[in-house]
C-alpha cells in the first residue's frame, strides 16, 4: 500500500508548515472537506486553532492525533478537536 502525504503550506512562500506532520499518512489524496464549528474553542498550543461557534473551517483532514483534525481558518492551519465540529456536505 502506497503512503499519501499532504503538505500544508504556511503563509510564507517556500516554507512547509510543521503541521504537515500531524496529518495522518494513510489519508488518500481526496478532496478536503469542510466543517462547521459547534462550540467556542481557545487554542491551548500554537499548533491549534481558536474559533467561535458557527465558523467554517476548510481544508480539513484526519490528524495522526486521535480525536483531532487539521484544518484552515482565516488563513491559519492548525489542529481542531473533532468533537467540536460537524461535517458539511
Amino acid at each position: 500500500m502506497a503512503r499519501a502525504w499532504i503538505i500544508v503550506a504556511t503563509h510564507a512562500p517556500g516554507n512547509v508548515s510543521p503541521l504537515s506532520s500531524f496529518i495522518h499518512p494513510t489519508v488518500s489524496l481526496q478532496p478536503s472537506r469542510r466543517v462547521k464549528t459547534l462550540y467556542l474553542c481557545i487554542a491551548g498550543h500554537e499548533s491549534e486553532l481558536s474559533f467561535s461557534p458557527g465558523q467554517i473551517i476548510t481544508n480539513v483532514f484526519e490528524s495522526k492525533e486521535e480525536g483531532w483534525l487539521v484544518g484552515t481558518l482565516n488563513g491559519k492551519t492548525g489542529l481542531i478537536p473533532a468533537n467540536y465540529v460537524e461535517s458539511l456536505p
